[in-house]
């Protein structure tokens, strides 16, 4: 066979595999999102509240890929909530930050905590030497990624004139 041909297949299966791994994370973070009474849009929210600690909306929503307002909505509801409060910047009254509060600190804690569970569920199932193999691909394959993106192969023409 080819070379270029089984590469050709083994995108397809990857990609099928990743659509299919993708969708089942998706559904089991709605599951969790509907148990915690909250949107996987404001999971999100709180996951880089949670890693970022006290930030403005600005880098909130350039870490999440949206539209300022779009964050500030989403900020505005989980205020009302409970779940976020917002802090003037010390060191700039007119910046405004916002940060989880203890509420929204347990509510991120038990979403992050049912995700361990059922990964680690799913790995102790992999023989150990799968597991490990299975982690290096997933590195290398975001490494290369990574890489990719950053030389912009993928983006120097749009797709409309390919």
């Amino acid at each position: 066979m080819n070379e270029n041909l089984k590469i050709e297949q083994l995108i397809t299966a990857a990609a099928e595999s990743l659509q299919k791994i993708n969708s089942t994370v998706f559904r089991d973070d709605q599951f969790r999102c509907h148990e915690l009474e909250l949107t996987i849009s404001q999971v999100h929210f709180l996951r880089v509240l949670y890693e970022k600690g006290t930030t403005t909306m600005g880098k909130i929503s350039e870490a999440l890929s949206i539209a300022p307002p779009s964050a500030t909505m989403t900020a505005e509801r989980l205020v009302k909530q409970g779940i976020v409060v917002r802090k003037e910047s010390q060191k700039d009254r007119r910046v405004v930050q916002v940060a989880l509060s203890a509420k929204g600190k347990r509510l991120i804690s038990k979403f992050m905590e049912a995700k361990r569970r059922r990964w680690f569920e799913i790995m102790k199932n992999l023989p150990e030497n799968d597991r490990e193999s299975l982690v290096r691909a997933l590195q290398l394959l975001v490494t290369l990624m990574e890489k990719a993106e950053e030389e912009k192969n993928h983006l120097d023409q749009p797709l409309a004139k390919q």
